[in-house]
């Protein structure tokens, strides 16, 4: 699981930035492809390797600052979480609260990345459900559903992967801009 949770903040970290989403996916596709899903692996790897491999993904923009920031995530991950992210959600005790305080040490994640992690993570720790992005809570209601967190969570049968998955459809729908095919 610790592999899943670096890609989530692959995905929260490039997502983030001001490129499309296509670019971004294509980036964290190319990290995954790369082996660096594995902490280890991404420690391993020079700057300008990291800055090679977002550059294969189209991630030109902010490749350096990013490729910087990827290597200071492994320091992070490593020195203060033993090489497994998910340390951080033991650090936290569960918190979402102490979970995002503890995400805003990485470099790169900001409150739109935190979101972005929380909406995706929360199929694999539980304890961050029911949670759906601001921007995609809109889309919700664009869409016809409750603007109620709770409501909404009743609706998923306050299942967590369920949630998680409602909440990347709705980010899909803001991010291709279809959200009058659904309301």
């Amino acid at each position: 699981m610790s592999l899943y949770v670096l890609v989530l903040v692959y995905n929260a970290m490039l997502t983030s930035a001001r490129i499309s989403h296509e670019l971004a996916f294509k980036s964290v596709k190319c990290l995954i492809e790369e082996g660096y899903q594995d902490i280890e692996s991404l420690s391993k790897n020079t700057w300008q390797e990291r800055t090679e491999v977002l550059t294969r993904g189209g991630y030109t923009r902010y490749r350096e600052k990013t490729a910087t920031a990827l290597g200071d995530l492994a320091d992070l991950v490593n020195e203060k979480y033993g090489g497994n992210l998910n340390n951080l959600l033991d650090d936290a005790n569960s918190s979402l609260a102490r979970v995002r305080s503890l995400l805003k040490e990485i470099e790169g994640i900001g409150n739109v990345g935190i979101n972005i992690f929380c909406d995706t993570a929360q199929g694999i720790w539980p304890c961050l459900a029911p949670f759906i992005d601001p921007r995609s809570m809109k889309t919700a209601q664009q869409c016809g559903h409750d603007e109620d967190i709770d409501a909404i969570w009743e609706t998923v049968d306050k299942d967590p992967e369920r949630m998680c998955r409602l909440a990347a459809a709705l980010t899909t729908v803001r991010l291709e801009k279809k959200e009058k095919e659904f309301a």
